[in-house]
């Protein structure tokens, strides 16, 4: 009976702390501006996605732009703003939509999964568990933006799900894994759940796994090859080259420290899941290893989802690595929470269904009372962007970028901004994206003495910046160039507008 009351409360507290995500997500979503710095160059990208004399194209020539990703995201973007009639909101909607899709495809799984002798409190609980505290951990604040990952993570976690709930229907795994396909056209990092996939499957029936590897080669093979042809080459080089920024390993340490912080009961929990799914195979005989893989695998949807997911485990880890990128950010974290949370949840139902033995019930009530405590603890951060205070400096900032706005609309001429949601929503075009082509510069993979040139013969009526000195936004050049040629005239908020130095009147 402790466990039902048990599992009665993990569920309430589950579906508040996702509700306050994702009403927060939708509250938010009205915000004109940038939730991200990200949002107004992808937000540039859907406008020009479908012009392939400015999408994909080399960064030698103006304006100085790269396509990061595949054009999934911006032409559904792109879509969806034509129904709403706004891009910003409709595109944050879209990602937010996408993310509680994850959810969904994820508990389904692991419901589908569970034995359905056991209690549907027990299944529904280890199902929303993982999932659900997930939202809370910082990766999935991109969940909320207008941004590609939440999207892409959506399709490759749904053909995840179709994969191993399909077990042997050969329609099913082809449909999995054209579901993967189109998650790299949307994010082309997105590779552990195919790999995990093809990896089982290989392992379990060889020929089955060079079909499908050819199968998703023929579907993702001739849309690449169109999109470099008509790009002249210029696909994979905006998405594979240029994206190929300076690593630092400190900087992957300190974000795989700050994750885990969040998310270490989440991989506890998965590892021990893993570890027990892992000795059972190898116990005894070692050396029959797989006829006992593929004797869990062929009978039982648990064991197989374990299986799958626990090789998913080590490919997102080796994604996540990518977070020591210079100008990388959590987002690469979050397929790798939901494989925690997922592996976590099969763990919970383990404990929910085994019977209470007096002499071993430290270790259960430790894992349920770390569960609970973890779920009630992130329902206040969850709630916080909904709170009068936050609401008020939301209000504040939200006046300041409207004063700054109107001033970039009134200015007739170019406008080069940090944010370029500003200059998206000004109606300005983008002349550059600071971050990358810094990058591209320090990497000696562009020549920025065009650009240089530019604001050294003033060809910007206003430069907007919010801090001159970030190094991973402006070269040694580019920010003497401002300093030589330009003079800060106002500042509105976290904006300072620098006006070129022949022209001294007062904003």
């Amino acid at each position: 009976m402790g466990k039902r009351y048990y599992a009665v409360a993990l569920v309430v507290c589950l579906l508040a702390l996702a509700s306050a995500f994702f009403v927060g997500g939708a509250v938010r979503a009205h915000s004109r501006r940038q939730l991200d710095y990200g949002e107004g160059l992808v937000w540039w990208q859907s406008a020009h996605v479908t012009d392939l004399t400015a999408a994909y194209k080399p960064i030698g020539s103006y304006p100085y732009l790269v396509f990061h990703y595949p054009p999934v995201y911006h032409l559904a973007a792109r879509w969806a703003a034509g129904l709403a009639g706004d891009w910003i909101w409709a595109a944050r909607l879209l990602s937010l939509a996408a993310a509680a899709g994850s959810v969904a495809a994820l508990a389904i799984l692991i419901y589908s999964s569970l034995p359905r002798r056991a209690p549907a409190l027990y299944r529904l609980a280890a199902a929303l568990f993982g999932p659900c505290l997930a939202l809370s951990f910082d990766a999935m604040s991109f969940a909320r933006l207008a941004r590609v990952d939440s999207l892409g993570l959506f399709f490759s976690l749904s053909g995840l799900a179709v994969f191993i709930l399909s077990r042997h229907s050969a329609p099913g795994q082809a449909a999995a894994f054209a579901l993967f396909v189109l998650a790299l056209f949307t994010k082309q990092t997105l590779f552990a759940a195919p790999a995990a996939c093809l990896l089982v499957t290989f392992l379990l029936r060889p020929a089955r796994a060079l079909r499908l590897a050819a199968f998703a080669a023929l579907l993702g093979g001739v849309p690449l090859a169109w999109l470099q042809a008509a790009t002249h080459g210029g696909f994979l080089l905006n998405t594979v080259r240029y994206n190929v920024n300076p690593y630092s390993f400190g900087l992957a340490a300190v974000a795989w420290s700050r994750n885990l912080r969040q998310a270490l009961p989440l991989a506890a929990m998965a590892f021990a899941e893993a570890w027990l799914l892992w000795t059972r195979i190898f116990r005894f005989a070692p050396g029959a290893w797989r006829s006992r893989l593929r004797a869990a695998c062929e009978r039982s949807r648990y064991h197989r989802a374990a299986v799958v997911l626990s090789f998913e485990l080590l490919f997102a880890a080796l994604g996540s690595l990518a977070a020591g990128k210079i100008g990388s950010n959590v987002n690469y974290f979050m397929e790798l929470n939901f494989v925690f949370g997922a592996l976590a949840g099969l763990l919970l139902f383990r404990l929910l269904l085994a019977k209470p033995r007096r002499h071993a019930l430290a270790a259960p009530a430790a894992v349920f009372a770390v569960a609970l405590g973890a779920v009630v603890a992130a329902i206040p951060p969850a709630v916080e962007p909904l709170s009068p205070p936050e609401r008020a400096r939301d209000r504040g900032a939200v006046e300041a970028y409207a004063r700054a706005l109107q001033v970039v609309r009134d200015t007739p001429g170019r406008v080069y901004s940090e944010d370029m949601t500003l200059l998206m929503n000004a109606g300005k075009e983008v002349p550059a994206e600071p971050a990358i082509i810094t990058s591209l510069s320090l990497a000696g993979q562009w020549d920025e003495t065009p650009f240089v040139n530019m604001i050294l013969n003033r060809k910007f009526d206003a430069i907007v910046v919010t801090n001159l000195d970030l190094p991973e936004r402006y070269t040694p050049r580019v920010r003497s160039a401002i300093e030589r040629a330009y003079e800060p005239a106002a500042a509105i908020g976290s904006y300072t507008f620098h006006r070129p130095r022949t022209q001294r009147g007062v904003l």
